[in-house]
């Protein structure tokens, strides 16, 4: 016994029995079932044409950002490749310590060139052995 106080359930029940397929147009909107004798809708065909363009403007936006992700890639190249040269840059500069070696020689032989600055002018030969630093007169006064 089908209750006949609710529609939806005898559509059903005719629906699962295969002698009813598809509802009447009024229970579907008013529009009629695909192939053939169905209503056009105005609205509906604007709203997929503006689908359409949206559809469009997002296909270029994408070629857009493609070109973009790719200039990027070179950029990144770059710098990498910066990066690897400044990286072994830096490992040839002189650390702390050496810097302070250097520094430290360099004071020693300036230190011993004021030293021994006779010694080494003997060996060169260019003063005697035995000169004296020239002094130099004072003027005399006269009671």
């Amino acid at each position: 016994m089908i209750p006949s106080s609710n529609p939806e359930f005898g559509a059903t029940i005719l629906e699962c029995t295969g002698s009813f397929k598809n509802p009447p147009p009024s229970d579907r909107g008013g529009l009629q079932p695909p192939g053939g004798g169905g209503t056009y809708d105005a609205m509906l065909e604007a709203r997929v044409a503006r689908l359409e363009a949206d559809v469009g403007h997002i296909q270029r936006d994408v070629a857009e950002i493609k070109d973009v992700i790719k200039g990027v890639g070179t950029g990144l190249t770059d710098l990498k490749v910066g990066n690897a040269t400044l990286t072994e840059r830096v490992a040839h500069l002189p650390t702390t310590g050496k810097s302070a070696g250097m520094l430290v020689t360099m004071l020693a032989v300036v230190t011993a060139l004021v030293l021994f600055q006779g010694q080494i002018q003997k060996f060169a030969g260019l003063s005697p052995a035995d000169s004296t630093v020239p002094v130099m007169a004072t003027p005399t006064q006269k009671p």
